[in-house]
């Protein structure tokens, strides 16, 4: 999405230097690109998409996808070079390592964490995982819990039901895959005839194809499949309409989520996995949500009594904007911070 906020004189021969590496592609990559990158250049810095003898540090801000780039500039940065910052989207594999890779990334991390010039960062506060400080130096929060008011203006229509009728709706919007509980989520639809009685499930994305099957079973239900990448208007369209949004993902894909971001900025009720990380950052900020079970065995049942039994409110939109504000303010001036000590 494109951003408002006026870049300034970027170029200004006294601004501190940053070499920003950027990643191509969708998603976090690009979303992170456009939120960030202005506003570190309107605190001063200049901002070079190439190295620089005169930068003092290289931000990296999703390191996730380049982990080559990260490592190749931590060496320069050990060695006198420009420090090296970065963003961590996705250290859940360092917590529970299971496969070569893992434990390599893990053993990693440790050592960069006790290095000169590094400074990683996750966004995912120590608070809601106190062993990430053993992997990461410092943390802000996922920029997609605060970005929406840099964003250029979205064109919203105000909710009208018109894909759920009268019954609340529950939307899961994204990628329809096992990661986002896809499977759960068309199967409790499937399933659970009391919750088709009260609710109407939306699925919003590009599905899955070893899921084909189960998306035909859940439109032969009744549930509602846009299989297709939806647009920013179209998928805030969606949150707007909902009654609440689907984030129950599955267990090993526990991580920061940028539909709960924008749920809560919105002030949108979620429904996440019970002991998620996203539970407990649901707990920390006051956000409504409700917890299904984690056991997938007893998935069907047990988590549809809770959907059935939950009455959520929705925050008033003043006191919420002033949280996501303060969110915004706190994660900006201490990534200034760290870039540049003393900037601030």
């Amino acid at each position: 999405m494109p951003v408002n906020d006026d870049r300034g004189n970027a170029g200004s021969v006294e601004s501190p230097v940053i070499h920003w590496v950027s990643q191509a592609g969708s998603g976090h990559q690009s979303a992170y690109d456009e939120v960030l990158r202005p506003l570190i250049e309107s605190h001063g810095f200049a901002v070079s998409d190439n190295r620089n003898k005169a930068a003092i540090a290289v931000f990296h801000a999703t390191l996730d996808f380049n982990y080559r780039a990260l490592l190749l500039s931590a060496l320069r940065s050990i060695f006198g070079g420009p420090q090296t910052v970065a963003l961590f989207l996705r250290p859940q594999n360092c917590l529970r390592p299971k496969k070569p890779s893992h434990w390599i990334k893990k053993i990693l991390f440790k050592m960069m964490r006790r290095a000169p010039g590094i400074s990683i960062l996750t966004i995912l506060p120590f608070s809601i995982e106190p062993r990430l400080a053993e992997y990461a130096d410092d943390w802000i929060n996922d920029p997609q819990l605060w970005d929406l008011e840099l964003c250029a203006p979205l064109v919203l229509k105000q909710p009208s039901r018109a894909l759920a009728g009268q019954k609340p709706q529950i939307a899961l919007l994204g990628s329809l895959d096992r990661n986002k509980g896809f499977d759960q989520f068309a199967s409790m639809w499937i399933g659970e005839a009391a919750i088709r009685e009260k609710f109407q499930f939306v699925a919003a994305g590009s599905l899955e194809a070893s899921l084909g099957s189960l998306g035909d079973a859940f439109v032969a239900a009744g549930g509602i499949l846009i299989n297709q990448r939806i647009s920013d208007a179209r998928m805030f369209e969606l949150f707007h309409d909902s009654f609440a949004v689907w984030c129950a993902y599955d267990r090993e894909y526990d991580q920061a989520s940028g539909i709960f971001g924008r749920a809560f900025q919105l002030g949108i009720p979620a429904i996440v996995t019970g002991h998620s990380f996203l539970e407990r950052q649901s707990k920390a900020l006051g956000h409504e949500h409700v917890a299904l079970s984690p056991d997938w065995t007893d998935y069907s049942h047990t988590s549809a009594r809770l959907l059935l039994e939950w009455s959520p409110t929705r925050p008033v939109s003043a006191e919420r904007r002033a949280t996501v504000s303060g969110l915004r303010e706190r994660d900006i001036a201490r990534l200034v911070s760290i870039l540049c000590p003393g900037a601030i």
